[in-house]
Parts: C-alpha cells; sequence; structure tokens
C-alpha cells in the first residue's frame, strides 16, 4: 500500500482478482503471487483463477504497516546508539 493513503476495510468477504488485490497493495501481481505460494495471503482456486478476501488483503496491509513502523523505529535507535557509542569512544 502506498504511503500515505488510509483503507478501510469491510468484514463482508468481497471476493478480489489478484490484479485488483495487487493494485489495492501497490505491488506487482508477480510480487502478490509469491505472497500466495508461500502462503502469506490465503486464497483460494475458483477453476484455474486465484481469489482474495478483501478482509485477508486488508489484515496483510495493516501487518505490513505495523512492520514498516517497527523497522523505521529499529532503524532510528541504531543510528541514536551507534552515535552514542561513537561519542563515548571520542570522549575516552
Amino acid at each position: 500500500m502506498r504511503s500515505g493513503q488510509d483503507l478501510t476495510f469491510s468484514a463482508d468477504d468481497t471476493q478480489l482478482t489478484p490484479a485488483q488485490a495487487a493494485k489495492i497493495l501497490g505491488m506487482s501481481r508477480g510480487h502478490l503471487y509469491k505472497l500466495l505460494d508461500s502462503g502469506i495471503i490465503p486464497s483460494t482456486h475458483v477453476g484455474r483463477d486465484r481469489r482474495l478476501k478483501l478482509s485477508e488483503v486488508g489484515e496483510y496491509a495493516k501487518s505490513r504497516q505495523r512492520d514498516q513502523a517497527l523497522l523505521a523505529e529499529r532503524f532510528a535507535h541504531a543510528d541514536r546508539d551507534r552515535q552514542r557509542l561513537l561519542r563515548s569512544l571520542l570522549d575516552s
């Protein structure tokens, strides 16, 4: 999902095609298929085609946002800790 976009997902079981889900998530269909094949995002088969529940696509998007926020926080703390270490080494 692109930065700065808020999405609201309903609790219904609206079915999406992989192309629709990839567009919502802001990723290529190829990358989405890798996530589907690995089971990270559940899908069902309708004949030869795959379908995804809107609610599950929304849960993945929320999870990805949380993970990105945690990673950004870790990087911020790592930079701060590195600066403290350098200062302590220089002061020694």
